[in-house]
Order: C-alpha cells, then sequence, then structure tokens
C-alpha cells in the first residue's frame, strides 16, 4: 500500500516539533532560574533569630569568643592644669558654666565659674556610657536585649515621666513591647538622641537596677579623682544629688573622649533615627 505524501511529510516534521518543544521547555526554565535569583537578590534580607536572654559575657556559640575584650578599657585618667598665664574668664557667654581646654596638653585655656557645683543634666549620660563601655565587650555590641513592660514604665513614670523616649513604645498607639535592639543602637541612643529608654535597657542588661549601676558610676568618679561630682541617676534628672563641676565635667569628657566607640556616638551631629535601631519580629499590639 502506498502512503500518502502528506502523511510522509508529517513523519519528517515529528523530529523537528519535538526537538521544538524541547528547546522551548529549557528556555522557560532558565527564565526562571534567573527570575528567582532577581528576587532573592532584592528581597529584604531575613532579620536573624531572637536570641534567648543570654547574660553579658555570655554570648550565643556562634558569635566570636575571641572578641571578649571591653570596648572601652585601660584609658588614662586627665590631669587638668591651669596655667596662669593664659587662663581667660569666658564673661561673654550665656551659660553660667564653662571651661575650654586644650585637649593634648590638658591646659586649662579659660574659664567661667568652673569649681561652682550644678547638676549637669544630660551631660551625665557621659559617664552612663563609659561606665557601660567598660563593662561591654566586643561580642557584646550587636547581642541584642528586649524592650519590656518595666522599661515602658520606666520612661513613663515617677521622675522620669514625659522624658525623652527614642523606641515607638506608645508612638501612634502602636507599642514596640517584645521587639530586641542591638546594645550598640542602645548605645547611640543613650549618646546621640538622649534617650532614658536606650539608658535603662542598657543600665538593666549591666547591673541589674539603676540604683546599683549609679554605684558603678560613683565609683568611676573616684578612679578619675573627682571630689566634687555625684551621680543619684543614670539619665540626668536634675536633682540635689545629681551635680558636678565644669572642671570636673572636662576631665569626664576627656577621659570619655578617649574611646573610639564613644568618640563616634558624641560626634553625631543629627539625630539618631528610630529605623536605625535593630528590631526584630511583629510588633505586638
Amino acid at each position: 500500500m502506498q502512503q500518502n505524501p502528506t502523511q510522509k511529510k508529517r513523519k519528517h516534521r515529528d523530529p523537528e516539533n519535538l526537538l521544538c518543544l524541547v528547546l522551548a521547555a529549557v528556555l522557560l526554565f532558565e527564565i526562571l532560574v534567573v527570575t528567582l535569583t532577581l528576587v532573592n537578590t532584592f528581597k529584604a534580607p531575613k532579620p536573624p533569630e531572637r536570641p534567648n536572654d543570654t547574660p553579658v559575657g555570655t554570648p550565643p556559640d556562634q558569635v566570636d569568643p575571641g572578641n571578649d575584650t571591653p570596648v572601652f578599657a585601660n584609658g588614662t585618667v586627665p590631669m587638668l592644669t591651669l596655667d596662669s598665664n593664659t587662663y581667660q574668664t569666658l564673661s561673654g557667654i550665656q551659660s553660667k558654666y564653662a571651661i575650654l581646654v586644650d585637649a593634648t596638653t590638658g591646659a586649662i585655656v579659660a574659664g567661667k565659674n568652673t569649681e561652682t557645683r550644678f547638676s549637669p543634666a544630660s551631660l551625665t549620660k557621659v559617664m552612663t556610657l563609659i561606665v557601660a563601655c567598660e563593662r561591654f565587650t566586643e561580642r557584646d555590641m550587636d547581642r541584642t536585649v528586649v524592650f519590656s513592660e518595666e522599661v515602658l514604665t520606666y520612661v513613663t513614670s515617677g521622675d522620669y515621666k514625659d522624658t525623652s523616649r527614642t523606641l515607638p513604645e506608645v508612638s501612634g498607639g502602636i507599642s514596640c513591647i517584645g521587639d530586641y535592639y542591638r546594645i550598640r543602637d542602645l548605645l547611640y541612643g543613650i549618646g546621640v538622641a538622649s534617650g532614658a529608654d536606650c539608658t535603662y535597657m542598657v543600665v538593666k542588661e549591666i547591673a541589674g537596677s539603676e540604683e546599683a549601676f549609679v554605684e558603678l558610676m560613683n565609683e568611676k568618679a573616684a578612679a578619675l579623682g573627682l571630689r566634687n561630682t555625684h551621680f543619684n541617676n543614670a539619665v540626668g534628672f536634675e536633682s540635689a544629688d545629681n551635680y558636678t563641676t565644669a572642671r570636673e565635667m572636662a576631665v569626664i569628657m576627656t577621659y570619655a573622649m578617649q574611646s573610639n566607640v564613644i568618640a563616634d556616638i558624641l560626634a553625631v551631629r543629627e539625630s539618631y533615627p528610630i529605623k536605625a535601631y535593630y528590631m526584630d519580629g511583629d510588633v505586638e499590639k
């Protein structure tokens, strides 16, 4: 029986059609692979898992155990000297207390009421940063601590009611209770945004309470040879028992600036943005 020419032609085309289908499938597969690659490239990185409650000095297993040195250690106690030949009275400034020090020599160049006690307000937090950075290690800096109901109560009641808040614990009806924040970011929150909430989270992490932390602050003041400085809180709440002088505040500041971490924090000119804080997990209502 003789085959129809049309049937012969169709038989010849079947391998060609199969080859086209294979090539089309390969092309679609490559397009899919490229698309998935691009999606993975541009999507936001997944935040790290929330850590368990790890005490200071006991970091997670994946952290390099070699980075256990304090972020600020072995600072030199500054010796400020009064040079009677160059000392000038700063009478043309608005501030009641002032001092100008040559940071390279320690010579007091000029001043105004340099030995008069006053409440240092948020300058108190410079000592807070010193005590914190002498106790936190390099491996602690990226460890996270939780924002708790206790922190919220701390900044919304008592002496600290209506104090500076940097974390959005009540902003727009949103609470960040249960969210975690890096210690590194909390230190910036202390030194730049002057946040009482950031201060309390760091204070509690180191000493367990503000009272215990303040004892460490006063021990440091004594170690620096300060006789007219005393702290009774870590935030800078003004009280008769929280005081220093311009001269002794200059000693504290000069000592603090020996720390690269503190120097970087205090060099920031604009308020540390809330979005820069590390947040992990859904916001709890």
